[in-house]
């Protein structure tokens, strides 16, 4: 896997027409992840309107970089966007854990999240063949994604445990006091 992923860059004026045509297709980034249907037409939409000739992924992560940006600055469609219906029984619980091995094994040694896992679609389609292999039923790259995200922010999926070297050892002495 290549470094670090930058985000496209944008104008001003590009940035404001983005924002008001995510603001009307209200469709979250998460969504726009596990909707290639409706990611392609953004795209499409975008790329008519202004021009350039940006692929969905790319406009997914310029946004969710926005979100992620120390001053929040990315619009929050809360209640009103428009969501899919929960993954529900999308995998049984055998199969649910040859996901969580194939994932700890092909994605969690990159040290990567969520979100940049999501992004890297071949990545995503090295773990769908994976995991079609070992359960004998194909399931969609945009099901699985949906899956894993549904789980992640239940507090299901597995977490990454970093370790970056960063001493609390004063924090907590002065805690002690």
């Amino acid at each position: 896997m290549s470094g670090r992923r930058y985000a496209i860059s944008l104008s001003k004026s590009e940035d404001a027409t983005l924002r008001e045509q995510y603001d009307f297709f209200r469709f979250s980034t998460d969504q726009l992840n596990k909707r290639p249907r409706e990611a392609a037409m953004f795209a499409d939409t975008w790329n008519y309107a202004t021009g350039r000739s940006d692929s969905a992924d790319e406009l997914v992560h310029y946004m969710i970089t926005q979100r992620k940006q120390k001053r929040k600055n990315w619009p929050n469609l809360g209640d009103s966007c428009k969501k899919l219906p929960p993954a529900g029984k999308l995998l049984t619980a055998d199969e649910d854990e040859s996901l969580r091995q194939i994932y700890t094994r092909t994605v969690v040694p990159l040290d990567i999240g969520t979100d940049t896992f999501f992004l890297n679609r071949k990545l995503v389609a090295t773990v769908a063949k994976e995991l079609t292999k070992a359960i004998g039923r194909r399931v969609p790259d945009s099901l699985l994604i949906a899956y894993i995200e549904a789980k992640r922010k239940r507090g299901e999926w597995i977490a990454l445990r970093r370790d970056r070297g960063i001493n609390f050892g004063d924090m907590d002495e002065a805690a002690a006091m």
